[in-house]
């Protein structure tokens, strides 16, 4: 049974669709599909339902990807594992981080943990915490760094540090005086929000759900965030995202929202030797 098939065929079930999951695999479509008929072949009973641009999958292939799911945990625990056996060789660590806690955690770890760990190399993977811990359930990243909200029982994590997100201005704004930020002060302000999928989006909507906040433009790219604060928009981030920069001032929530940054790898997965010096390097940054 072909390893790569079986990959295939996870992937079919997460995409429920050939052509995205060819496109992710960077394979042809005729090809997957070819794979996946293989497979079939191979067990002696069909996978997939095709309906139209959408598939299903049978009775049989349901059960099938339950044991698979588990297996290929087994498996990529087993491979690890394995490839620590050479002493020599370049480890490659995937990594993925929300931008905006990346923008200033990158000067801290990159270089600095390659020149302190040579044998192992980074890939930085920049998307918002919930798309993050979704790719660490998929083995689509080794480990993540966001934001620790609730535990949930398909993750392992490890604090990092704790902050708060703030208000965040220009020191020319009408607000730059006050010594808190009330929502009724936020309200008809141009508001620069984060994106869908983020844990900001998620609770600053929450907590000024009845606030109808006059959001301007959604933006996680810190080029484009400063320059709107420069021209007058307000936005709420990390105290850390703007502390070295004098053209704005942080000020606190009326209604503080605390913030617990962690590492999160998947339950039950081996951890490797790169991935624990990872986790140790990264509790050791001063923030």
């Amino acid at each position: 049974m072909n390893i790569n098939h079986l990959r295939y065929f996870l992937e079919v079930c997460r995409q429920e669709n050939i052509t995205k999951a060819s496109e992710i695999i960077h394979i042809s479509q005729p090809s997957l599909t070819s794979a996946i008929k293989y497979l079939e072949n191979e067990l002696g009973f069909r996978l997939l339902d095709r309906n139209r641009n959408r598939i299903c999958l049978t009775k049989e292939g349901r059960l099938f990807r339950n044991m698979l799911e588990t297996f290929m945990a087994s498996f990529d625990n087993f491979y690890n594992e394995a490839l620590e056996l050479g002493q020599n060789r370049k480890t490659t660590l995937t990594v993925g981080m929300p931008a905006i806690l990346g923008s200033f955690f990158f000067e801290r770890l990159i270089p600095k943990f390659e020149e302190a760990n040579p044998g192992i190399h980074l890939t930085i993977h920049e998307t918002p915490t919930l798309i993050g811990l979704k790719m660490i359930k998929e083995n689509l990243l080794d480990l993540f760094i966001g934001i620790i909200e609730k535990e949930d029982p398909s993750y392992d994590c490890k604090l990092i540090f704790e902050t708060n997100l703030v208000f965040w201005a220009s020191r020319e704004h009408p607000l730059a005086s006050e010594k808190v930020i009330k929502g009724s002060d936020l309200r008809n302000q141009p508001f620069i929000m984060v994106p869908q999928g983020s844990y900001h989006f998620k609770v600053i909507s929450r907590q000024y759900e009845n606030i109808p906040l006059n959001v301007v433009m959604h933006s996680n790219q810190l080029p484009t965030i400063r320059y709107m604060l420069k021209n007058l928009a307000v936005t709420i981030l990390y105290e850390q995202v703007f502390e070295n920069d004098d053209a704005f001032c942080k000020i606190p929530l009326s209604e503080p929202l605390p913030a617990k940054i962690g590492v999160f790898w998947k339950k039950n997965t081996y951890l490797t030797d790169a991935m624990r010096a990872f986790v140790r390097f990264i509790k050791s940054i001063q923030l």
